[in-house]
């Protein structure tokens, strides 16, 4: 059910100003659901609120080399109702505390959350993880974090810029890294950046 953006905290209206349509962003955990928030047009979040919506997921560990230095990201994709339209991309810097924190959260694999919301209104919907795995995600977060080295902020703002621009559109995107970090591989690909 759809509610006033005025009834969230002022510090989440404040972040809903500056997110784009195919960004997603960590919001820690609500009542232990690891939470991600989302930016809709009023017409899609009316449309997202009324009816079953299907959230498919596709994360990817990396650790990326670049002028000596070794960087540890994880990117997580969300595709709303297997939609080209409705990619949202979150990215955790598995080197920042807070960060590593929220993505070992959601690779618990159990239920997670999303905050739609517009310029005026929100809802929340609640997911479980569909996808069968034989391996634990959080192995392949702690491998590539004890892969990495000391960065900069700079660092890691080149290598992951350069990451992404490997595709012309996000749903390119969602299939450069299922490609180059598939389910098979445990979402896990290393390589080096010139």
């Amino acid at each position: 059910m759809l509610k006033p953006k005025s009834d969230l905290p002022t510090n989440i209206q404040d972040l809903v100003k500056n997110l784009s349509g195919t960004q997603a962003m960590p919001l820690g955990e609500m009542n232990k659901l690891p939470l991600l928030m989302i930016k809709l047009s009023e017409e899609n979040l009316e449309f997202m609120s009324e009816n079953d919506v299907v959230c498919t997921l596709n994360p990817s560990i990396f650790n990326i080399e670049h002028q000596g230095e070794t960087v540890a990201v994880c990117f997580l994709q969300i595709k709303l109702n297997n939609s080209d339209k409705h990619i949202f991309t979150v990215r955790y810097d598995l080197k920042n505390e807070k960060q590593l924190q929220d993505a070992l959260s959601f690779f618990n694999m159990n239920h997670y959350g999303i905050l739609m919301t517009s310029d005026t209104r929100f809802d929340i919907l609640e997911f479980g993880f569909d996808m069968k795995i034989d391996f634990n995600p959080h192995e392949g977060l702690a491998y590539a974090l004890s892969k990495a080295t000391e960065y900069n902020q700079g660092t890691l703002e080149e290598v992951t810029y350069g990451l992404t621009m490997q595709a012309d559109s996000i749903s390119g995107l969602w299939e450069h890294f299922e490609m180059i970090a598939p389910l098979e591989k445990q979402w896990y690909a290393s390589m080096k950046m010139s």
